[in-house]
C-alpha cells in the first residue's frame, strides 16, 4: 500500500522582500505540478503577515518528493 506524503513548508521573506520572494516562488508552481508523483502543490500567503508563505504539497511517495528536490527548478 502506498501512503501519500504531505508536506507543509513555511517560508518567511525578509522585511521588504515579500514581493520578490513571491514572484520567485510562483515560478515553481507550474513545473512542479507537472512532475511525476505530484498530487498537490499549492502556495498560500498569510493574510496578516504578507512576508509569510506556506506551501502545501502532496506526493505519491517519498521517492517522488526526492526526485522533486533534485529538479533544476528546486535545487
Amino acid at each position: 500500500m502506498t501512503q501519500i506524503l504531505t508536506i507543509v513548508a513555511r517560508i518567511e521573506a525578509q522585511e521588504g522582500k515579500a514581493d520578490f520572494v513571491k514572484a520567485e516562488i510562483l515560478k515553481l508552481l507550474e513545473p512542479t505540478r507537472k512532475e511525476a508523483g505530484c498530487i498537490q502543490y499549492d502556495l498560500h500567503q498569510d493574510n496578516d503577515n504578507p512576508h509569510v508563505f506556506v506551501f502545501h504539497e502532496q506526493w505519491e511517495s517519498e521517492a517522488f518528493l526526492q526526485d522533486h528536490l533534485n529538479t533544476a527548478h528546486i535545487s
